[in-house]
């Protein structure tokens, strides 16, 4: 049995067993019943092409939470996605016990805080937006299995905490948004959040770095440029191109304010991932909203660059270069390197545009549009048209 198991096992048997103790379970829900459609005929943008689907942001969860007395609290949430087929996995599943008012310490499977928004992101109801910034957030291991520190506290108009987290990564995800399946995992990260609110305004900073991390993309053309570059005796870049037993380095930083009926968001991150096919990232985004009564109109913009390695294509010598590997395309071993330290490079603005109705008390109706405009020659562009409804329960 997983790790990731045996912590869902645990957390069930916890809650159900809470009565006996004479403890109570809270339970909340909330979901996003989400359409949308590519308004490009031949363009695959976030899971969207130009047929109407409920599928890339539909999400259903269900939150359980035990108080066990003496400070002990057990959680456990379920979230079932669209994107998935709506298979159910849990994302939180872990026990947190209160040292004091202000400092907390917790083990288990809970959600990586990279983003401002990473501990609510499936609670599309908590923010604006139907989805938040997709360049920016797109970051495929969302939760993980560890041990963190948290300590909050206040001093007049002033509150100030910090999150400090280690943890293990296993998971199996899709690289970049439509790519193909890849495994990822690490010896252990580390991970430091920082945040500092001031009346209106809101600021954080984090840094994580994954140590000994492994990254196997499941992509035949992948594996078999490995072997003909083993075959043509450039086993070093072979080794190069993967990314195993490596350090991938994360930071970030977030400025946010709400000043009643007018709000600032904003985020920058970038991802430094060691020599291998996998690009440094970076990406931004800023976004303002205006409420006026049950309505509120929002306008983010951002942008995302990921700079390949071209020192890959460099250690080739001049001969293996221009060897053809595949002559009915006229592919050589130079132009097969750059093709796979360029799967992942990308430079593209995103624009959205969209209207909140809080037309209940718990519930939200939203309509947007997302304009992504992608730069490099892949015919990527496209226009997101959404409507959904977001709701708490």
């Amino acid at each position: 049995m997983t790790v990731r198991a045996v912590l869902v096992v645990v957390a069930f048997h916890l809650l159900s067993n809470t009565a006996s103790y004479g403890a109570e379970i809270e339970f909340n829900g909330f979901a996003s019943i989400v359409a949308g459609t590519n308004l490009e005929d031949d363009a695959l943008v976030y899971e969207y092409d130009h047929e109407l689907s409920f599928k890339p942001d539909s999400v259903f969860a269900v939150q359980a939470s035990s108080d066990l007395a003496d400070g002990l609290t057990a959680t456990l949430q379920l979230v079932s996605r669209g994107k998935d087929d709506f298979s159910v996995e849990a994302e939180w599943a872990y026990l947190s016990y209160k040292l004091s008012e202000h400092s907390t310490i917790y083990a288990g499977r809970v959600r990586t805080p990279f983003y401002r928004y990473s501990d609510f992101v499936v609670v599309a109801y908590a923010y604006t937006w139907i989805r938040p910034p997709q360049g920016f957030y797109f970051i495929p291991f969302n939760s993980y299995e560890g041990v963190g520190y948290r300590f909050d506290g206040y001093s007049g108009d002033l509150e100030y905490g910090f999150n400090i987290q280690l943890s293990v990564s296993d998971d199996d995800f899709n690289l970049e948004n439509n790519g193909p399946p890849a495994h990822f995992e690490t010896d252990y990260t580390t991970l430091i959040e920082a945040s500092i609110s001031y009346n209106a305004w809101h600021s954080r900073a984090i840094w994580a770095r994954f140590n000994g991390a492994y990254l196997d993309v499941f992509d035949d053309n992948f594996a078999a440029l490995a072997g003909a570059l083993q075959l043509n005796g450039l086993g070093n870049v072979a080794s190069a191109l993967a990314l195993a037993d490596q350090e991938i380095v994360f930071s970030g930083i977030g400025l946010d304010a709400d000043f009643g009926n007018w709000s600032f968001t904003s985020e920058y991150a970038h991802l430094e991932m060691p020599v291998s096919f996998q690009s440094d990232q970076d990406s931004w985004y800023v976004g303002v909203g205006y409420r006026h009564g049950q309505l509120t109109y929002y306008l983010p913009f951002g942008a995302d660059e990921n700079i390949p390695h071209s020192e890959i294509v460099a250690m080739l010598p001049p001969p293996a270069a221009s060897a053809v590997i595949d002559p009915v395309n006229n592919v050589t071993l130079g132009m097969a390197v750059t093709g796979a330290t360029s799967v992942v490079k990308e430079d593209s603005k995103t624009t959205i545009v969209g209207i909140r109705y809080d037309f209940h008390r718990s519930a939200a109706l939203k309509f947007e549009y997302t304009q992504y405009d992608d730069k490099l020659p892949s015919n990527k562009d496209g226009g997101i048209l959404n409507i959904g409804v977001d709701l708490v329960f």
